[in-house]
């Protein structure tokens, strides 16, 4: 029994990274979207990072885990 409990929370934890690393992958490919909407505006990292209801520090992290670039024109 206990060994069936270990095995399942194993599975959703498994569940919860891959699901977190799709949403990593798709807040970068929406905030790409985003500042291609508002390139000719005055916009700043605060702007979008606000936008998806994260800090300006937790969007550059991502940002520059998932494409390897960096967030900087």
């Amino acid at each position: 029994m206990l060994y069936l409990t270990v095995n399942t929370c194993k599975k959703k934890s498994n569940k919860g990274i891959e699901e977190r690393y799709m949403d990593k992958k798709k807040l970068v490919n929406q905030s790409i979207d985003y500042i291609m909407l508002h390139l000719n505006e005055n916009w700043s990292l605060n702007t979008v990072a606000a936008h998806f209801f994260i800090s300006k520090y937790q969007f550059i992290r991502i940002f520059k885990e998932e494409t390897s670039g960096s967030v900087y024109l």
